[in-house]
């Protein structure tokens, strides 16, 4: 059972650290006023997109927000497995 819900979570942190990290590429394409995501060729209309810094972008808030719901889900693990460890070691 606990092999279940660790796979539902890491489901769950894959799609949300995605879901984020494509609103965070959005947001930066869109409010681009320096023209860093862009190269722009003749006017400030066509943009042909720079995909090195986007990808940048993309990655580093992946992994903040993968990074953000793994520790908590590792330290509640950590707790959970030292707490049977010292009821299976403890005789009252």
């Amino acid at each position: 059972m606990a092999r279940c819900w660790k796979a539902l979570y890491t489901a769950l942190t894959l799609v949300v650290a995605i879901g984020v990290a494509s609103l965070m590429v959005y947001v930066a394409l869109d409010h681009n006023p320096q023209g860093e995501f862009c190269a722009y060729a003749d006017d400030m209309t066509s943009c042909r997109v720079r995909w090195g810094p986007v990808a940048l972008v993309f990655g580093l808030w992946f992994a903040v927000v993968a990074l953000a719901m793994t520790v908590p889900a590792m330290v509640v693990d950590l707790i959970v497995r030292a707490v049977g460890w010292i009821k299976a070691r403890v005789k009252c």
